[in-house]
């Protein structure tokens, strides 16, 4: 699982300050991908003098991606925008959104051939959440 920024600016400052990323998730052969994110303010030395820093674990497995902090001293301003998911051809009927202490909620996607593209999100990057890939509870025969 790969984080970016999508958005090509002149500044980095701009870009680590105010915007969004985009998780690229990548799966292997059984749905499962990991990665993290690491964000500190970039300017002094804070995150080795006083341990402030975000560092995020991104783990996915065959419905349910969860996004968890391993450290959160750090407060960041960005968002999580939006999930780009490779090689997830399991069924499913809905994407749910649960952040963590909170009701879950459904999500837009936009499915292709090859492709799954979670949109719309604005997830805070400092909070912690599950996003689940439900299959109907409806058998049809």
């Amino acid at each position: 699982i790969i984080p970016l920024f999508k958005r090509m600016r002149r500044s980095s400052v701009v870009m680590r300050l105010a915007d969004p990323y985009t998780l690229y998730v990548f799966l292997d052969k059984s749905y499962t991908a990991e990665g993290y994110l690491y964000i500190d303010d970039g300017e002094s030395w804070d995150y080795k003098d006083k341990d402030c820093f975000l560092l995020k674990k991104m783990t996915m497995t065959n419905r349910e991606l969860s996004l968890s902090n391993l450290r959160s001293e750090y407060r960041a301003n960005n968002l999580i925008e939006r999930i780009l998911v490779m090689g997830y051809d399991l069924e499913f009927s809905h994407i749910y959104v649960s952040p963590l202490g909170e009701g879950r909620k459904t999500v837009t996607y936009k499915k292709n051939e090859d492709s799954l593209e979670i949109v719309h999100l604005r997830l805070p990057i400092q909070g912690e959440y599950k996003i689940t890939f439900e299959q109907s509870s409806i058998l049809s025969l």
